[in-house]
C-alpha cells in the first residue's frame, strides 16, 4: 500500500503486516499517541514476537511514526517537529528584519505599533 503526501511524494507502508497497521490505525483514529500506541498489549506482542511476527517487529517507532504520517498525509520524511522548526524559523526571519517586521506588522491596519524606545529605556 503507497499513501500519497502532501506534496506527492509516495511512503510506502507495504513492509508493515496488515494486522500490525490494523492495531496502529485504530489507535490512531482514537487520538493515542506513539507512545501509548507502543505500550499496548497487542503491540506488545507484535514487538516481542508472534505469529505475525515471529521475530519480533523491528523499528516499531519507525513504523508507528510512517504509520501516522501516512494518516495524516504529511508527506515523505518530514516529521512535525520539522514542521514546527520551519514556522519559528519563518517568524524569526520576519521578527529580526525591520523591514519585514514592519511590512507584517502593518497587514493589521487596526493596530498602531509603535517601535520606537521610551526615552527612560534607553542603553545608556
Amino acid at each position: 500500500e503507497k499513501d500519497e503526501g502532501a506534496k506527492g511524494e509516495t511512503e510506502d507502508v507495504s513492509d508493515i503486516p496488515k494486522p500490525v497497521r490494523e492495531v496502529i490505525e485504530k489507535m490512531l483514529d482514537a487520538g493515542k499517541t506513539d507512545a501509548a500506541i507502543l505500550a499496548n498489549y497487542q503491540m506488545e506482542e507484535f514487538i516481542q514476537g508472534n505469529d505475525v511476527c515471529p521475530k519480533g517487529l523491528e523499528n516499531p517507532e519507525e513504523k508507528v511514526s510512517r504509520m501516522r504520517r501516512v494518516k495524516e498525509g504529511r508527506s515523505g520524511k518530514e516529521t512535525e517537529a520539522d514542521q514546527d522548526f520551519k514556522a519559528l524559523s519563518n517568524a524569526m526571519s520576519i521578527l529580526s528584519d525591520l523591514q519585514k517586521r514592519k511590512a507584517y506588522d502593518s497587514k493589521d491596519a487596526g493596530a498602531m505599533i509603535d517601535d520606537s524606545i521610551p526615552a527612560d529605556k534607553k542603553p545608556k
